[in-house]
């Protein structure tokens, strides 16, 4: 029996021998009645598995990301996005697959741009509109996209570059093979870099 506290916290509890007595049945007991636990990472080490240690998300990194649809284009430099209709695909498909069997997420650095490509007199966003930007995974490129995931967006609204985390939640058993970036505004680029996604270590098979 362990205490819990309001913190987060790791604990171990130690089974002793069973010898050859053996559990089809695990049950946990909450002994304060009427009071709310939160519980994950339950790991229990025993005889029938060679057991390895959960270890931390690593962020897939150097995605190279070509335009998809017949309007998209970058804008002058490769970490800068412009589009007039469809959007961004991953070309590196040596980071892939992509499995959320635990919740996890996207980071990047991303900038409004404030001159048109090549005049830097001339304004790309006139009226200092913001873009929303999102993503969508897929199992695989279309037309056999399905079972896919489109993250929730967030709105980039600087012209100085800010760092944007999205929240991806479990996504189970699904594996997905294809990755996008797409813009809610057409004809106003952004800048976006740093880009990484986080996501299980352990590559299931193709």
């Amino acid at each position: 029996m362990v205490l819990l506290t309001p913190d987060v916290t790791s604990y171990t509890l130690e089974v002793p021998s069973q010898d050859d007595n053996t559990f089809r049945s695990v049950i946990l007991y909450i002994v304060d009645k009427d009071k709310e636990v939160k519980l994950d990472n339950i790991y229990i080490r025993d005889d029938s598995i060679n057991f390895v240690e959960p270890v931390e998300q690593e962020p897939s990194l150097d995605f190279i990301m070509k335009t998809y649809g017949l309007a998209s284009r970058f804008y002058g430099e490769a970490d800068t996005y412009l589009t007039f209709g469809g959007g961004f695909y991953n070309d590196n498909n040596n980071l892939q697959p992509f499995i959320f069997s635990e919740p996890g997420k996207i980071t990047f650095d991303a900038a409004l741009v404030r001159h048109k490509e090549g005049e830097p007199d001339n304004l790309a966003n006139e009226n200092n509109s913001p873009v929303d930007v999102y993503f969508k995974f897929e199992k695989n490129p279309y037309p056999d996209t399905e079972p896919s995931y489109y993250t929730n967006s967030v709105e980039i609204s600087s012209y100085d570059l800010t760092s944007f985390s999205i929240d991806i939640p479990t996504q189970g058993t699904k594996i997905f093979t294809s990755f996008l970036l797409n813009l809610s505004k057409n004809g106003i680029p952004i800048k976006l870099s740093n880009l990484k996604v986080f996501h299980d270590n352990n590559q299931a098979p193709l």
